[in-house]
């Protein structure tokens, strides 16, 4: 028997308030408001989320390893709204999904992230990019046929599992974060890649002191950043624009965060005025799309 959601709610709420926040800037964000209980077995390994630019208030997301290579469209109340079956294509561990511009200026472009390793066994990782699909009526299960495959090593013959892809809206610029106690950022030029169908060598930009890293956004406007391991989760302003390696090396807020069952996906909402998380079902444990709105 299924327990209606405003108990859940209640539940949630009491859990909440029994739950210590993590240390952090109370000033910026709300806490966490949860938005609808997740209860599709479609999206139990939720790895990636990225909010819509064509389809306002809607998000993208996706599995990780050992799942259908689809991604989906979801509302609010985590429905599924549309699925995108990649053709052709393995899931062999989708650990992100981001959002951005490509090579065609005025159009907005999904990136989809095979770059997750948890036994070091791959040399080479795969970014997927095409344009984002726009809803309607006729359309609620689509393939993709017109995407790039990015192929892309890591420098040093250097083998990570990483779970984390940025994309900077200004430069285009891709950015792969590795996870682990040391964080390592990986670049790559979006612009160079355009029709490329080799192999690409990333360029290691930096090493952080940032804990396991499984998330990250960069704010539509480019000027916020925000990263996550599943117990915290970092803020940089960014006025000045600044290159995402330079940004990383400054002073970084905390935010206040409710731990989730096993949360790997993070998102800004398409206006900014928030971000989102939501968390790989775990252990029959509730699991919630949370909005953190900006005060």
């Amino acid at each position: 028997m299924k327990t209606p959601f405003a108990i859940v709610l209640i539940l949630l709420t009491l859990t909440l308030q029994a739950q210590p926040n993590v240390h952090g800037n109370p000033n910026l964000f709300m806490e966490a408001q949860a938005l609808s209980a997740l209860s599709s077995d479609k999206l139990g390994e939720v790895s990636g989320i990225a909010a819509s630019k064509k389809n306002s208030g809607y998000l993208w997301a996706q599995n990780d390893s050992g799942n259908t290579p689809q991604i989906f469209l979801i509302d609010q109340e985590t429905r599924i709204r549309m699925t995108c079956t990649l053709k052709g294509v393995m899931n062999r561990d989708w650990e992100d999904l981001t959002i951005g511009p490509g090579p065609e200026p005025g159009k907005t472009y999904l990136y989809v992230a095979d770059i997750g390793d948890n036994l070091g066994m791959f040399p080479t990782k795969f970014i997927y990019r095409f344009e984002e699909p726009l809803l309607d009526s006729t359309n609620k299960n689509i393939e993709i046929r017109d995407f790039q495959r990015i192929t892309f090593r890591l420098p040093d013959n250097r083998v990570k599992d990483s779970e984390t892809l940025l994309i900077d809206p200004k430069t285009t610029d891709l950015y792969i974060l590795s996870k682990e106690d040391t964080a390592r950022l990986y670049k790559i030029g979006n612009k160079a890649v355009i029709n490329r169908t080799d192999t690409l060598m990333a360029e290691h930009v930096g090493s952080f002191p940032l804990h396991k890293i499984v998330a990250g956004s960069i704010s539509p406007r480019g000027d916020e950043v925000l990263l996550k391991n599943t117990r915290r989760v970092f803020y940089w302003k960014n006025p000045g624009h600044k290159p995402l390696e330079e940004v990383l090396r400054e002073k970084h807020s905390l935010i206040p965060y409710y731990v989730e069952p096993q949360g790997e996906a993070m998102t800004w909402a398409h206006d900014a005025s928030g971000f989102y998380t939501l968390s790989e079902q775990k252990k029959n444990k509730p699991t919630f799309l949370y909005f953190y709105k900006r005060k």
